[in-house]
């Protein structure tokens, strides 16, 4: 709703009346009337946050005595709203609230008195645009974004969709939109939701970026025979390219173009074409390599003139056709065979062709990507070369363009439209234009005119859609402009409304309308039910009910007028379609539209029945016999038929729904009919294309069977017989190299066989090279590491060869290093040589090495400890022994800490030394690194270098043995130590980690590296019930220290528990909280049961009558005094040995006395019916009412009482009331009483306690 503020007065239902009398009256009128004037008002339910375009309950309630004459609505600041009445009652009124934009300020809600007086009552509320649109910011050019505002899915909200200032066409009121976008940039995408009242506002703006798709260019195959001397024209797939880039290796060719390249291959033998794609922007693509086997050809393959088009069109058959040729003569012999391939093969709907057929024809349905055609043929045992073709799928789209720009106009005026239509074949002709409006989702024909005139009876900003249809049914994309439209008077928002509806169905049809831009309300509308030009019918609202109970057309004209008498300038129409509701199909349709033999097809039947239930639907195929199916009942049936077909062919459904009554609906036919294949096996491909000599390579047979499975597999290697396979996947190895032919066909498991395909295979030679990491240099006698690297592209390597001299004697190895010394010095020559698993051997390299004259060596190094087992202040022997090979080792030296300053030096006895008690501090723990270096006679020196680990040894906490651990109670705690070079000396515990160390133990456990020692430690009941923490450290007879080990250990509480259910042999029955026993006058015991997991209570204290302590026991037990049937509350508390105190235990006790000595009893009878005797009785149980036992006996005597009246103890329940008592009617004469007999009541409460009565004598009859 527009403008900056609104109010609404809201007129009382009765504001006062006025009397006249003789006694003198305050009136309300008065200005100086205060009066009893007060109401509350709230949101229902109550809320301070709001949404736009989302209707809020708003309701006052009139507290006080006295009524106001209105009641007005405001915002504070001013902000946009609408209102309207929900309901009304004497003292409260109710209405709904639309806030149309965000807003942060209050309501005011003002009470107008009679006397114009005012009272105000305001409410805090924030409004929130809630709808914001969901996406991603980023895709590729002609992929899809999907846009959607989730908050917009409600019915009542219609979405329009932008791009700039442009609308979006996209599906009606859809809260999701799929943007796509051919050209690269960055497109602003917002939506304006509209409500019902034509309140809207907009979203956020989003920012899409379309970046452009990378290009991609491939070989439709990797390997090509072609003819040498000729031109040949070489076809590629691509997408996204601008521009092709090529190298033509043997031909030393680069060159651009846009499209397929034109060479011809002078040099017969194999040759490498390398393509690369790009586009405008600078982007570029992988390349993409072709083998080319250049040869002279016997036979030709030509296209015949204008039969092998690079140009189709979507939607018509396509036919190609080549020609075998002899020295330029034609073959026209049954030997000659054609080969084709589609690459991609997924790119047709339909082919015809066969093997030794010369033409393919290919049916594709609709645009796509490009594709290649292959063919070759051969004559015998000889092959032609191979023919490709680049395809390209036009579809020939009609165009379609506005010439009228976006217009401005107002309601019920007609608006001028003019197109632009043409058809990009020349030979096609615009069969038909359409038009849509948003105003309805219906299209409409314009006749075939490009010029026509809209209407539009509703104001706003309305969209107009255009498309062209031509003569073969393509058609062309959606043309849009927009046209806003100003309202004039008032104007109904849905002018006209044409439904269909059942007999006896309660229609309730809102006909909307608003005033100008919605600030006035409408006054009333005008109904005229039976369209005869008189209103029949004044209302308020726009909406009404009624009831149909007979068939026909009804036509209602609504007609509304505002508050100042305007009326719209055409009144709504409702046609209202009545029928009697027999059953009917809404739709049927079937899935897919094409299958093989012995497969189903879904069919899918939608029925409905409104005045009744679908039980059967019948399905007729062709002129068959329908099939009669039973289905789920209901108004309304959605169900999928599975049929098999057995025989190929076309079929067409039909459907009729059938009732409970019996009533059969007509037959509805599918749009479409259902072809039905035989289905032979297609061949696809055999990979790989490429292979190496020798190698075991698998190749893969790709095929497929529509209606079966393929059972047999048949492959030709280059030449002679087929060999079959039930598998796809075979291996074979070449034993040379080049390009071979293939030949492939495959059998299903009907029988049937498909086209052969010929295809080819480039078999590499794959000769393994070598690598060498020898060094320049050697020493005389030194052993040297010599390393070999070889590389196999198709295999691995097997072997390793080296000659040490000249390539005499060669030293193989599986591996690939090798360790060498020389005896002699000079100029050395070596050979090498590797050798793959395909036994082939790379070329012999040549290395020269040159042997210099002789140093001094180590022979060994001794120490007499591990070198990672060193510690500090242990005693180390170091025994060093040397070689030379023209001379003797003079001296030996040693350095500790690396530098060359030597710490000792010993003079050689033999070529040998020995440095002793060598010892480590403490500050020299850690990697060490100590250098020695020999002396020859000659002066020469070598050197070595050790690495060895000095460790300090230090003490560690290893573990800590625990029991269970109580408040109060000393426990013990074992530490394990241990200290992998000595011994423990000391241990400390810190209890509670303060830094303070409370409990040490001294001693040595010298003679071994492990330690046990036992602390003892209490906590008090504070500690209890969580986690005590604590340290330990120990400490070696080095003085090194242990890292400080953190224990925990768990306190337990041991509180003690009081509850019921205890039993000392008294007459005790414990149920619930309630201990019950039965009362015999004596003083009774109450008793409780007790557990105490660490101890015993020592101390029970007792509350009876909730004032506190009564008395104390050590026992469980309190004797009490009791009276009879009551029931008394005890609190119990104990406190144990560790003065931890129990939770109150909360018990009920009830002394339970039997059943009442005295009662009355009575009988009645009426001798002239025997079997109306009847015993009665009064009193019952205290405590179980009702449900006392009762037991009745009777007897001739009183001591022998053995006749049961009752079936044993019976609930007093059972009996009959009788004036006050209880009763039971039997027949004396059935227990042969005709004299003076007795009975005996007795009754039993539910503790088993009993009491008895015994009756006068009774002389019967």
């Amino acid at each position: 709703m527009s403008g900056s503020k609104k109010s609404i007065l809201i007129i009382c239902s009765a504001l006062f009346s006025l009397f006249t009398i003789c006694q003198r009256v305050e009136s309300p009128l008065l200005s100086n009337y205060d009066g009893d004037y007060s109401f509350t008002t709230q949101w229902t339910p109550p809320r301070d946050t709001f949404h736009v375009l989302t209707p809020y309950a708003l309701s006052y309630y009139t507290t006080g005595r006295d009524t106001f004459a209105a009641f007005r609505i405001e915002t504070s600041p001013d902000g946009p709203f609408e209102t309207s009445f929900l309901n009304s009652t004497a003292n409260d009124s109710q209405f709904t609230v639309i806030f149309t934009e965000p807003f942060n300020g209050s309501i005011i809600l003002t009470g107008i008195r009679p006397n114009l007086r005012q009272d105000a009552c305001t409410l805090a509320v924030i409004v929130k645009n809630q709808f914001r649109l969901s996406c991603d910011t980023e895709a590729i050019v002609g992929s899809s974004v999907r846009i959607s505002v989730p908050s917009a899915s409600k019915e009542s909200l219609t979405v329009d969709w932008y791009s700039g200032d442009n609308p979006v066409v996209q599906k009606e009121n859809s809260h999701t939109l799929d943007f796509t976008s051919d050209t690269a940039g960055h497109f602003s995408i917002y939506a304006v939701i509209k409500d019902s009242l034509g309140n809207s506002i907009s979203t956020d703006t989003a920012d899409i970026f379309f970046s452009p798709a990378s290009p991609l260019v491939s070989f439709p195959q990797k390997t090509l025979q072609v003819p040498s001397g000729q031109q040949y024209t070489l076809a590629v797939q691509k997408s996204n390219c601008d521009s092709l880039s090529w190298v033509v290796k043997k031909l030393n060719l680069s060159t651009a173009t846009t499209g397929p390249l034109s060479v011809t291959f002078t040099q017969q033998g194999p040759d490498t074409v390398i393509v690369r794609g790009s586009n405008r922007f600078g982007m570029t693509s992988d390349p993409d390599t072709l083998f080319v086997s250049v040869s002279r050809f016997t036979y030709d393959l030509q296209a015949v003139a204008g039969q092998f088009p690079d140009t189709i069109r979507a939607g018509k058959w396509a036919k190609w056709e080549v020609s075998a040729f002899r020295d330029s003569i034609l073959l026209d012999s049954p030997d000659v065979s054609y080969f084709w391939s589609v690459k991609p093969d997924s790119i047709w709907d339909s082919i015809r062709t066969s093997t030794g057929k010369n033409s393919l024809e290919l049916f594709i349905a609709d645009s796509q990507s490009p594709f290649t055609i292959n063919v070759s043929a051969s004559v015998g045992n000889d092959t032609t070369y191979s023919l490709q073709k680049f395809i390209t799928i036009r579809e020939f789209r009609p165009t379609c363009t506005f010439i009228t720009e976006n217009e401005a106009s107002r309601i019920n005026r007609d608006l001028q439209l003019s197109i632009r239509v043409s058809d990009s074949n020349d030979s096609g002709s615009i069969a038909e234009i359409f038009y849509k409006t948003s105003d309805t989702d219906l299209p409409q024909s314009t006749g075939g005119q490009k010029k026509w005139t809209v209407r539009f009876l509703t104001p706003g900003r309305k969209v107009i859609q255009a498309w062209a249809v031509d003569n073969d049914g393509f058609t062309s994309d959606t043309a849009l402009i927009y046209a806003d439209i100003e309202p004039d008077g008032p104007f109904f928002i849905r002018p006209l409304i044409d439904t269909s509806v059942y007999i006896n169905d309660t229609l309730r049809i809102p006909v909307p309308a608003l005033v100008g831009d919605g600030s006035v309300p409408v006054e009333e509308y005008l109904w005229d039910f039976d369209n005869d030009g008189n209103w029949d019918k004044t209302t308020a609202l726009e909406i009404f009910d009624t009831v149909y109970n007979s068939e026909g057309l009804n036509h209602i004209r609504v007609q509304c007028i505002s508050e100042n008498g305007d009326t719209a300038l055409n009144p709504a129409e409702l046609i209202l379609r009545v029928s009697s509701g027999t059953p009917h199909i809404q739709k049927i349709s079937f899935s897919p539209v094409i299958i093989y033999v012995r497969n189903s097809v879904a069919v899918s039947v939608r029925a409905a029945d409104s005045n009744g239930v679908i039980k059967q639907i019948a399905i007729g195929i062709n002129d068959e016999p329908d099939s009669i199916f039973s289905v789920k009942e209901g108004s309304f049936v959605d169900t999928v038929f599975k049929l098999n077909m057995t025989e190929p062919g076309r079929y067409r459904f039909k459907a009729a729904a059938i009732d409970e009554d019996g009533q059969k609906s007509g037959y509805v036919s599918s749009d479409d009919s259902l072809t039905v294949s035989s289905g032979d096996p297609i061949m696809v491909s055999v990979k790989p294309d490429t292979c190496w000599i020798y190698d075991d390579t698998t190749f893969t047979i790709k095929a497929f069977d529509v209606n079966g499975t393929i059972s047999d597999y048949f492959i030709q290697w280059e030449s002679g017989l087929f060999n079959q396979s039930p598998d796809s996947i075979i291996s074979h190895s070449f034993s040379s190299e080049g390009l071979k032919r293939l030949r492939v066909y495959v059998a299903d498991d009907d029988g049937y066989i498909s086209d052969t395909l010929t295809d080819s295979v480039y078999v590499l030679l794959g000769k393994p090279s070598i690598r060498h990491q020898f060094p320049d240099s050697v020493w005389y006698r030194d052993t040297v590491q010599y390393q070999l690297t070889g590389i196999d592209s198709n295999g691995t390597i097997s072997r390793y060869a080296v000659s040490w001299e000249r390539g005499h004697s060669f030293e193989f190895k599986n591996g690939n290093l090798f360790s060498h010394s020389y005896l002699s010095g000079g100029l050395k020559e070596v050979k090498a040589f590797v050798i793959d698993d395909d036994s082939l051997s790379s070329d012999t390299i040549t290395i020269s090495i040159y042997v210099k004259p002789g140093f001094p060596s180590f022979e060994s190094i001794r120490i007499n400890r591990p070198a990672s087992e060193i510690f500090i202040r242990d005693s180390i022997n170091f025994t060093v022994r040397g070689s030379d090979p023209d001379g003797f080792i003079d001296s030996i030296y040693l350095s500790l800490d690396n530098d060359t300053v030597f710490e000792r030096k010993a003079k050689a006895a033999s070529d040998s030394a020995v440095f002793r008690n060598l010892v480590y501090s403490r500050a020299d723990s850690g990697s060490k690194k100590p250098l020695l270096r020999i002396k020859d006679s000659r002066g020469l020196t070598k050197d070595s270098t050790l690495s060895i680990t000095v460790r300090s040894g230090a003490p560690s906490v290893d573990s800590l043995d625990l029991k269970e651990i109580w408040v109060v109670d000393t426990s013990a705690f074992k530490i394990h130590s241990s200290d992998p070079n000595g011994y423990i000396v000391n241990r400390w515990i810190d209890w509670d980690i303060n830094g303070v160390w409370d409990d040490s133990l001294t001693g040595s456990s010298s003679g071994s590296h492990f330690s046990i020692d036992t602390f003892y430690h209490s906590w008090d009941i504070l500690s209890g019930g969580k986690f005590a923490v604590f340290n330990v450290k120990v400490m070696d007879e080095d003085s090194v220290m242990s890292a400080v080990k953190t224990c925990s250990a768990f306190v337990r509480l041991g509180r003690p528990l009081i509850e019921g259910n205890a039993s000392y042999g008294l007459p005790i029955q414990w149920k619930a909280d309630t201990m019950f026993y039965v009362y015999t006058g004596t003083k009774p015991t109450v008793a409780v049961d007790t557990t105490d997991t660490n101890g015993v209570i020592q101390k029970f204290y007792w509350d009876s009558y909730g004032d506190g302590i009564d008395d104390s026991t050590d026992t469980p037990k309190l004797p009490v005094t009791l009276p009879p049937n009551t029931t008394t509350k005890f609190v119990v508390r104990g406190i144990d040995d560790d003065m931890l105190i129990s939770k109150a235990f909360t018990f009920y006790a009830f002394a339970d006395a039997p059943p009442p000595d005295t009662f009355k009893i009575s009988y009645r009878y009426d001798p002239s019916t025997p079997s109306s005797f009847s015993i009665r009785w009064q009193g019952l149980d205290a405590k179980d009412d009702s449900l006392t036992s009762v037991l009745i006996i009777s007897g001739l005597n009183l001591s022998e009482l053995t006749d049961t009246i009752t079936d044993g103890f019976e609930p007093a329940i059972n009996f009959t009331p009788d004036l006050g008592y209880l009763s039971r009617t039997f027949n004396p004469q059935s227990l042969g009483y005709n004299q003076e007999f007795y009975f005996k009541v007795v009754l039993r409460d539910a503790r088993g306690s009993m009491s008895e009565k015994i009756s006068m004598p009774i002389t019967y009859p």
